[in-house]
């Protein structure tokens, strides 16, 4: 074995170590690429889950604006009809007095 071949063998072996280095740091590069791809996809998921919360939250909400609304507009036709039923209580009662005070002056 000449200089030559030693110095060969010794670049080769430096190589191959070199090389194992290499493997080694990019298995590990990649575990903890996963690692960071599982924490992305469970925040992810978190904010999918809060967001349908909230969806579900705003349409119950909504839900019960509606009702509200559908209320409020009943009692408001409620009041208008009964508003009116009581201007004619009051016309009435007006003419029945009116009618009265007109028999009291017929009979004097």
């Amino acid at each position: 074995m000449g200089p030559f071949e030693f110095f060969a063998l010794a670049i080769m072996m430096v190589m191959i170590i070199l090389v194992v280095i290499a493997k080694i740091f990019t298995s590990q590069r990649i575990n903890l690429m996963k690692v960071q791809i599982a924490q992305v996809v469970h925040i992810r998921q978190e904010a999918y889950n809060r967001l349908k919360s909230a969806q579900s939250q705003k349409g119950v909400a909504d839900q019960g604006q509606r009702m509200l609304i559908d209320k409020r507009n009943k009692l408001v036709k409620k009041i208008a009809k009964l508003k009116e039923e009581i201007n004619n209580m009051e016309k009435d009662e007006s003419a029945r007095k009116q009618r009265t005070s007109m028999r009291k002056v017929d009979l004097e």
